[in-house]
């Protein structure tokens, strides 16, 4: 778990006192919803323990996570470039703590500082590098791959071991069915590669969950890696 943003850590120290000069310090439940698709959002967060979720519903009701916001960033970057709307919702996937910030002041800090704003196009072309790797995947590699790749990532961008996921909102996460969920689960379990208890998984063997993982985890890791080298 982490209790740092490692966007705001890229920053000098007096952009990033600036920054937080205007952020409030707040707890988030899961399934809280922080912003929602074709309207500009209130507020944007920089995740420290909470981890988001970009999710896109589809016109037969069906949700496909398309992003994730951890500690490596912030959400609500995409409409500080422009003024065209955004597809997808933002919510909390895992509670936990993050900087709320009135986006009002985002967006001026993002065009009167060119430390701020380097950093946040730096980390939104990291989020274009990931989504565009993350629908390859999608496209192209089985649930068990691409699952084993999922676990890893929220573990990356949380710095968490344990975490409370449902098997609905998994089976939206990865474009399956609840049966294929459990069946994953239970097969990762008998692996000892994760425990899983009621809604809530833990990562036991992460040596073997990448070994399970796609190619596309690797490449997803190296852009965050990357991100603050």
């Amino acid at each position: 778990m982490s209790e740092t943003n490692r966007l705001l850590q890229s920053l000098t120290a007096k952009e990033r006192k600036e920054v937080l000069s205007h952020a409030t310090l707040v707890d988030l439940k899961q399934k809280d919803v922080i912003s929602e698709s074709s309207n500009r959002p209130q507020h944007a967060y920089f995740m420290l323990s909470a981890l988001a979720s970009e999710v896109v519903e589809l016109n037969d009701g069906e949700v496909v996570e398309v992003g994730l916001v951890g500690f490596e960033g912030v959400t609500g970057s995409f409409h500080l470039l422009g003024s065209s709307p955004s597809v997808s919702q933002c919510l909390i996937q895992i509670a936990g703590s993050a900087y709320r910030i009135p986006f009002r002041d985002l967006d001026k800090l993002f065009n009167d500082s060119h430390g701020v704003r380097a950093a946040i196009l730096q980390y939104v072309q990291h989020q274009m590098a990931h989504l565009g790797q993350t629908a390859a995947c999608n496209r192209m590699h089985d649930a068990g791959p691409r699952f084993a790749r999922w676990l890893l990532t929220v573990q990356d961008r949380s710095a968490r071991d344990e975490f409370l996921l449902t098997q609905q909102f998994l089976a939206h996460i990865l474009g399956t069915g609840r049966t294929t969920i459990n069946v994953l689960a239970r097969h990762f379990e008998r692996e000892s590669l994760i425990g899983h208890n009621r809604g809530r998984i833990k990562i036991l063997d992460r040596e073997g969950l990448e070994a399970a993982a796609c190619a596309c985890y690797e490449a997803t890791r190296g852009h965050l890696t990357d991100l603050y080298a």
